[in-house]
């Protein structure tokens, strides 16, 4: 007889990879993803940062510690915001361009800040099955 408990979630681990300006930046094995994959929601912990990404009709992408917030969405009118926490102050950022591409075990994201002195910025996360 086989047993298992409906209610444990499955452990779906991820791999990112950063792109600035077309060279890698940095590759990160074994993300785990803390919310559901059936959920098109993402969050993993890197660099003591909490990342997070939702899909819907549209990306927002944030990532946030206990100094700031940084939080861009990807649509038709694409925005990034700024928050600094202990200041107390938000930042709009002009976005210059911006994309996310899902295809079920991979989001490729790239985007453009005018904050960033023109690097574009390109993000792989797969997702393992």
């Amino acid at each position: 007889m086989l047993c298992y408990n409906v209610n444990e979630k499955l452990v779906i681990f991820m791999k990112l990879i950063h792109y600035i300006n077309g060279e890698k930046e940095s590759t990160h094995k074994n993300l785990k993803n803390l919310c559901d994959k059936n959920e098109k929601k993402y969050k993993f912990f890197l660099d003591n940062i909490s990342n997070y990404i939702y899909i819907t009709d549209r990306l927002i992408f944030i990532r946030e510690n206990d100094d700031y917030k940084f939080e861009l969405e990807i649509s038709n009118k694409p925005t990034c915001l700024l928050t600094l926490i202990k200041e107390n102050k938000c930042f709009d950022i002009n976005v210059i361009s911006s994309s996310y591409k899902d295809n079920g075990s991979y989001i490729d994201i790239e985007y453009e800040l005018e904050s960033d002195d023109g690097d574009k910025h390109h993000i792989i996360l797969e997702i393992e099955e």
